[in-house]
């Protein structure tokens, strides 16, 4: 049980990027690869992860740190969906969707506009 769980501590701490850059062009690369078109993206300030005790997060004595990534794009809901699959399970970053609205584009057609807000988790650089 307890090798179990030094597993899987050790699959998300290596899903925790340094390098905040690599992973947003990664995170839009994956929506055009999944067939979606990335309207905008906007990452916000990047602050400090905080547990369920309002404590910072360290791994190995690294400080975790989250930024917010409003994400526009528009494609179709299997485009959409692939695209959040590939997230949870492509990507080699820890990600969360915090919020997704996804609304129809146009009268009658198969296009849909989705506006999401992701939780990128990353590690410090100073």
């Amino acid at each position: 049980m307890v090798k179990s769980l030094y597993s899987d501590f050790d699959a998300t701490a290596d899903r925790l990027p340094y390098k905040e850059e690599e992973s947003f062009k990664l995170i839009a690369k994956e929506a055009n690869k999944a067939g979606l078109s990335v309207i905008s993206m906007n990452p916000g300030e990047r602050r400090p992860m905080l547990d369920v005790n309002n404590s910072h997060v360290f791994v190995e004595n690294v400080q975790c740190f989250e930024i917010p990534i409003n994400i526009e794009m528009q494609g179709g809901y299997k485009e959409i969906g692939e695209y959040l699959r590939s997230l949870r399970e492509d990507v080699p970053v820890l990600i969360k969707v915090e919020d997704i609205v996804i609304n129809k584009e146009g009268a009658g057609g198969s296009q849909l506009k989705a506006k999401a807000e992701f939780i990128l988790h990353v590690l410090s650089q100073d």
